[in-house]
């Protein structure tokens, strides 16, 4: 760890294709980062808490979102602390959601909201334009602090790009996404 480069490096991206070691080697650097005590934070794939990626989150127009409330008045209150705004759109982390709930969310109800996933609900544009607001959120928050992020997974493998012929288009898009938004970690 002496070699280290003397800059201040906040953000470790780990990436790779399923069963490559990722998680050993994101843990593997949390561990040895703290064994030097550098302040370090760690986002595993799949994390619902992930600050740079939308995992179980899900993008319903608001008035979809009003039917879905009128429909299911008694069991809302589970589901609006997990809900944010996004211009027309509300953002529900729903698995946050029946988490809290332990489970009480009506499983009609978690579907219906569950059709509108981000990574499989959404066009591809829709998509993009919540991944950079997302990336400019935790770009904005990051320079405020001194803990390093180490991030797995939250590029290549989330769920609407895996390696099918079809989604080509979208993987080339979030490569774009990808520099762009390296680009702005740098200045």
């Amino acid at each position: 760890m002496s070699n280290l480069p003397a800059t201040k490096t906040k953000l470790v991206i780990v990436e790779g294709i399923p069963g490559s070691g990722k998680s050993t080697l994101s843990r593997y650097i949390h561990d040895m980062l703290n064994t030097h005590q550098i302040e370090s934070e760690l986002f595993l794939e799949g994390d619902l808490r992930h600050p740079a990626d939308y995992e179980s989150v899900a993008c319903m127009p608001n008035e979809e979102l009003d039917q879905l409330r009128s429909i299911y008045s008694e069991a809302f209150h589970y589901i609006d602390p997990f809900i944010s705004l996004n211009g027309n759109d509300a953002l529900i982390a729903y698995a946050l959601a029946q988490q809290s709930a332990q489970n009480e969310i009506p499983s009609s109800l978690y579907e219906e909201i569950r059709r509108y996933e981000i990574y499989d609900g959404v066009p591809v544009e829709k998509y993009c334009e919540l991944m950079i607001q997302r990336w400019k959120s935790f770009v904005k928050d990051q320079r405020e602090k001194e803990k390093l992020m180490i991030l797995e997974c939250c590029f290549y493998r989330t769920q609407g790009v895996h390696y099918s012929p079809g989604m080509m288009l979208e993987k080339t898009v979030l490569f774009s996404m990808y520099y762009r938004l390296r680009s702005k970690f740098r200045s």
